[in-house]
């Protein structure tokens, strides 16, 4: 973030309304839930750090039931733990260059989600992460479908699995 608040990449509000926490034994933080849900940035941006260490997580439920039209995750996020966003009303998530796993019903009932991004880093797909999604039509994987063909997707994510996949190999 430069002095402003803003990302430095694409010069928008980064969210403060967040709360961290330590995460055991590591030297990194994990996003635990929100102060004020009704204060949130319609066009929510995750900071990379908080106290000088990257944030690598969403935890379990930590984002479930807010309203935002969109969430632009940094670069540093890892993890999108069980239930983080599960009944948000989300429109568009564009997932982190780095995450390696979206959790059991990770967004599980947002009826909303219309288009999620992902990237090569992705190997996982929990259960049901994707139930409920009805409105779920368009996923962008930043690579080929051979690579997408390697993430390990789990049961009940119809939803995500029939959703129009573009492929974009840069």
């Amino acid at each position: 973030a430069d002095r402003e608040g803003k990302c430095e990449r694409c010069k928008k509000k980064i969210e403060t309304n967040l709360w961290y926490s330590p995460i055991d034994d590591k030297d990194e933080y994990a996003i635990i839930g929100v102060y004020d849900a009704d204060a949130l940035s319609a066009n929510m941006i995750i900071a990379k750090s908080f106290n000088g260490k990257p944030i690598t997580e969403i935890s379990e439920n930590a984002l479930s039931n807010i309203e935002v039209d969109s969430v632009d995750m940094s670069p540093a996020i890892k993890y999108v733990r069980s239930g983080a966003f599960s009944s948000s009303f989300v429109k568009n998530v564009n997932c982190s260059s780095a995450l390696i796993s979206i959790g059991e019903g990770a967004f599980r009932h947002c009826k909303m989600l219309t288009k999620i991004t992902l990237h090569s880093s992705i190997m996982f797909i929990g259960t049901n992460a994707f139930e409920g999604c009805i409105s779920l039509d368009e996923v962008v994987f930043y690579d080929t479908q051979e690579q997408f063909n390697k993430i390990s997707i789990m049961p009940g994510n119809d939803a995500f699995i029939n959703a129009t996949i573009t492929f974009i190999n840069n």
